[in-house]
């Protein structure tokens, strides 16, 4: 920029001398902060012989470690149960209320923030500073404070029941359950202007309520009765489930004023828009189950569902789901007597059919939205409607053949301890929401299908060891899961292309036959151009290419780069994940210490790691991560500031996988491809806690019967070679997991890194 033009004199303050900014400005650090959250517990308990009762109460705030969040929460839950006879009723009841006060920070635009530009201005009306010298985003500081949301949410949930013997082990049950929510939001957007990139006039203000209202009812009969070396039980019943929905959002522009936030005060009458939503689901169930045990060493369980959900048309609305499981416990038989270091073996095995009908609802019928749809007859607004959700009539369950084969063995008095499960789960006539073209007018409502059949094996395995030596025990445990992904058959040309990620709206995950779910998909690369030899040789189908430009594949040699040149990435799936964990106590005579720790990890997961699209882009004149400083540069460059006499040296560098910076990528450096795949393993300490309890003799002057400290921390430390933030990525579309492994995958985020997090606690009874 000063080579272009060096005569001139009005650059930022930063540019004309930056060695007066140090590092530059940091608009990550000043939406980061140390978050802090409390919590506290009060439960008191009683009862007789006929009756118990435990209330319980909480109240706990949290504020996060991005500014402006912070939310507090209020609970309460009462237990009882009483019994007279034959007759026995309980309750489970808990109230929770939560509010949250937040404001709207898009993270990935505060790491664009060019770190020469200010992040306040005393000149500008807002006191925040906008955006310029090329850098054309947003300041997420300046809309952490000029925008406001408010989330109030009210919840009741909880179960009644009883139970009554009709005859001798012959028992009927009615349970109740009930899953309450009120939840009403606010959201404030100001009237301010920042910058030319950040303006927004009017006001605005929205407000929406809905209600969810979910009732179960279940009646069962049970029966139980041995015969000398036979024991049975018997279960029959009936469940029904019915939820209901109700919304109602409203709008409006131009406030009298941030402090009088009624939507009636809007001065544009024209800007008040109203919309509603209503949803209902229901489900309803037949089961049945018998138990048969001989001796305490054979045992047998068959199983039976008849499942109905309202998500499906009356053709389709109903399943069957049968199981059968059988066990062998070889432990109690005579001839084990020969092995006394055998305290528990056990053989066991299982195959039975699951449903799922986990869709939105009114998928079988077509859909339309009234939601701030209108147009003009005769010039007079009228309401409108628009189609929402494209019909599948022929939708139907979703079913998952699972057959386990496991093994239970203990060993030196219950001391040792392992468990060992092999499964295969073939899953058919999945529920996916499909692709369909935008031409078909649904946007982003693609219909869902009954597309195709996946199948996962593998294994799971627990060890364990506890002991007790004088004072002091222990307990030390393991896990390993191993499970083999494959897709057997798809209904959509055997494909499902997903995860689109921003900008550009390339979809980076395909889903294919013989291959697992959601893996990583696109170009596929041979390091950077380093020679004009190699330029040559690519010239048809990367004509635009220059010396440290991604040099990409043309795997069918067409001299053509396409869709066709694509490849898999990686999988996000893991080979395996494990965990360990351990439990340590010594007791003294002034008192207990203890410690526990749990850790997990994973093993061969690729992530596809967006978040440097923006970081190392280079395409623009934004902020990059700092890994960009070892970017290709054919030959030495020399920079000399014309205000401050400045001499910087960019040395040359062309042994580096960071290609060079140029403004509008025109070899397209930034498509999908595998610079963005990553190793996605991790080993992480998740929690530890070590706390120290007084022994009751010294506190009974007191009238408490234990009192114990503990400190704690959470995600202590993490072991990845992982790029990004967090190597624990979730998935935009957790039920089907096709977008799985994506970070980054929008400018807003899907998912919030874990972070670090120390602890202090007490804990008394009396």
């Amino acid at each position: 920029m000063y080579n272009k033009d060096p005569s001139r004199k009005d650059y930022l303050a930063a540019l004309s001398k930056p060695s007066d900014i140090g590092h530059g400005y940091n608009m990550m650090d000043e939406l980061l902060q140390t978050g802090n959250y409390q919590r506290h517990n009060l439960s008191v308990s009683g009862g007789s012989q006929n009756a118990n009762f435990r209330l319980s109460g909480i109240y706990a705030t949290d504020k996060s470690i991005i500014i402006q969040d912070k939310n507090k929460y209020y609970g309460a839950q009462f237990i009882s149960d009483f019994t007279k006879g034959k007759l026995k009723i309980g309750e489970t009841l808990s109230l929770g209320y939560t509010r949250r006060n937040w404001s709207d920070k898009n993270i990935i635009d505060a790491q664009k923030w060019s770190s020469t530009l200010p992040l306040y201005d005393a000149n500008s009306s807002t006191g925040f500073a906008g955006a310029g010298n090329g850098t054309d985003v947003q300041s997420a500081l300046a809309n952490a404070y000029l925008n406001k949301n408010v989330n109030d949410n009210f919840s009741v949930n909880g179960n009644a029941w009883a139970t009554y013997e009709i005859i001798k082990g012959l028992v009927y049950k009615f349970n109740m359950g009930i899953d309450l929510s009120r939840v009403r939001n606010e959201g404030y957007i100001g009237n301010y202007s920042v910058g030319q990139y950040q303006n927004h006039n009017p006001d605005e203000l929205n407000i929406s309520s809905s209600q969810n209202n979910r009732w179960l009812f279940e009646n069962t009969l049970t029966y139980e009765n041995n015969f000398g070396k036979h024991a049975i039980s018997a279960l029959a019943g009936i469940t029904s489930e019915e939820s209901r929905y109700n919304a109602v959002n409203a709008g409006a522009r131009g406030l009298p004023s941030p402090d009088v936030l009624i939507l009636n005060s809007a001065s544009l009458a024209s800007s008040r828009l109203v919309g509603s939503g209503v949803g209902q689901s229901a489900m309803y169930s037949m089961l049945g189950r018998v138990n048969y045990n001989y001796d305490n060493r054979y045992l047998l369980t068959f199983n039976m569902r008849r499942d109905g959900s309202a998500n499906f048309s009356n053709q389709y609305r109903y399943g069957n789901f049968p199981s059968v499981s059988a066990g062998w416990r070889i432990s109690q038989e005579s001839f084990m007597k020969a092995f006394p270091a055998i305290s528990e073996l056990k053989l066991r095995a299982s195959y039975g059919l699951l449903g799922n009908s986990d869709i939105a609802q009114y998928q079988y019928q077509r859909t339309v939205s009234f939601d701030h749809v209108w147009y003009y007859l005769n010039n007079v607004m009228v309401t409108g409607a628009l189609p929402q959700t494209p019909s599948n009539p022929n939708v139907k369950w979703e079913s998952q053949y699972s057959t386990d084969l496991g093994l239970d063995l203990e060993l030196f008095d219950h001391k040792l301890a392992l468990t060992v499960d092999y499964y295969n789960k073939k899953t058919e006539d999945m529920l996916i929401n499909v692709p369909i073209s935008f031409t078909a007018g649904y946007g982003n409502n693609f219909p869902v299908l009954n597309a195709g059949s996946i199948r996962n094996r593998g294994w799971d395995i627990l060890a364990s060891y506890k002991d007790q030596v004088g004072n002091f025990g222990y307990r030390i445990g393991a896990n390993i899961s191993f499970v083999k992904n494959r897709v057997l058959s798809l209904g959509n040309n055997n494909e499902i292309l997903w995860g689109s990620i921003s900008p550009g709206g390339e979809n980076v995950t395909r889903t294919a036959v013989g291959r697992s779910v959601g893996e990583f998909w696109g170009y596929t690369t041979n390091g950077l151009y380093t020679s004009q030899a190699q330029l040559d040789a690519d010239k048809a189908f990367a004509p635009h290419a220059a010396l440290g430009d991604v040099r990409f594949n043309d795997r069918n040699g067409d001299k053509v780069l396409n869709d066709q040149d694509k490849d898999f990435l990686g999988s996000p799936i893991p080979d395996f994940s494990y965990g360990f964990n351990a439990d340590v106590n010594y007791n003294s005579s002034i008192g207990t210490f203890d410690l526990s720790m749990m850790w997990q990890g994973s093993k061969g997961n690729d992530i596809y790691n967006n978040s440097r699209y923006w970081g190392e882009g280079m395409y623009h004149y934004y902020n990059n991560f700092a890994s960009t400083l070892d970017r290709y540069r054919a030959e030495e460059l020399v920079f000399k500031n014309p205000v401050s006499g400045e001499t910087t040296v960019y040395p040359k560098n062309t042994d580096t996988t960071i290609p060079r910076a140029v403004l509008g990528d025109p070899n397209q450096n930034l498509r999908a491809s595998n610079r963005f795949v990553e190793d996605g393993s991790y080993l992480r300490l998740k929690v530890l806690n070590i706390g120290y309890s007084f022994s009751s003799p010294r506190l009974e002057r007191w009238k408490i019967d234990r009192l114990r400290f503990y400190i704690g921390a959470k995600n202590l430390l993490t072991f990845t070679k992982y790029s990004g933030y967090d190597p624990e990525v979730g998935s935009g579309d957790t039920r089907s997991n096709l977008s799985r492994g994506i970070d980054g995958q929008t400018p807003w985020g899907l998912s919030f890194p874990n972070s670090r997090e120390y602890f202090m606690g007490i804990q008394f009874t009396f």
